[in-house]
């Protein structure tokens, strides 16, 4: 009988060990050179403390090191913060933008009074690919503007999957503010952009959200041409409703 149990055990060993490291994810899944990558960990997986109880950790006390290609992320934990059962948050961690190459990812945990030390899963292995053709060297998610030019600008978020979504805020020929999309678009070259404008219309943000008010309307292209080696500056070329806009930008500083 406990030959019998032992062997169940071990033969349930391997299952356990893959399941706390399949909780070890990354987000992106697949990263992209130079664009940031975190690691996230469900509270779970995280253990208990040494009573047994939901383990804690404070964000700020994380040490993250980087040695030959080999990354270890240290969550600090401190033990239950009370009697009451509070679940461990999720842990997650930026990593930062890396480089091409192939990475290994570690999470041990380091422990204070009654937190739980300890290896989180195992070591999981990836690779950031190089650059494709036209992907880009930067990213360019920022507030954007024309410092001489004060009242409008351009808001880009540039995603890991090197689709930039743009909201351009001016003002019309009845000088009232005029908002305009960019949703979606490609890279053309390592530093050009290109994409359709679209104006957006819909409900009072004060009252009732009524979706039948929405509306998309095309009104014309976007041409965005950061600096080939300066990337807090571009040149923009948009033609809303036939009238071309054509300005030097750069990000905006605070």
């Amino acid at each position: 009988m406990n030959h019998m149990i032992t062997s169940m055990i071990v033969a349930a060993l391997p299952f356990i060990a893959s399941t706390a490291f399949s909780q070890v994810t990354l987000d992106p899944p697949s990263p992209k050179a130079f664009h940031d990558v975190r690691v996230k960990v469900p509270g779970t997986g995280l253990g208990t403390d040494l009573d047994s109880r939901s383990d804690s950790f404070e964000p700020r006390d994380t040490q993250v090191t980087i040695t030959a290609n080999k990354i270890t992320v240290s969550p600090l934990m401190r033990g239950a913060t009370d009697f009451g059962g509070v679940p461990t948050p999720q842990f997650e961690q930026l990593l930062g933008a890396l480089p091409p190459g192939d990475y290994q990812l570690e999470i041990v945990k380091r422990a204070l009074g009654r937190g739980s030390p300890g290896p989180v899963g195992g070591t999981i292995s990836f690779t950031v690919p190089a650059r494709d053709v036209n992907e880009p060297y930067d990213n360019y998610t920022d507030l954007w503007w024309s410092p001489s030019e004060s009242g409008w600008g351009l808001g880009l978020f540039h995603h890991p999957s090197n689709k930039i979504f743009g909201t351009l805020y001016i003002y019309g020929s009845d000088g009232k503010p005029s908002w305009y999309v960019i949703p979606d678009g490609q890279f053309v070259s390592t530093n050009e952009y290109r994409g359709s404008i679209y104006r957006t219309t819909g409900p009072y943000y004060g009252g009732a959200f009524n979706p039948a008010q929405i509306s998309v309307t095309a009104a014309g292209t976007a041409i965005i041409e950061f600096g080939a080696f300066d990337p807090t500056r571009a040149q923009i070329v948009f033609v809303i409703d036939g009238v071309a806009f054509n300005k030097s930008i750069q990000r905006q500083s605070f």
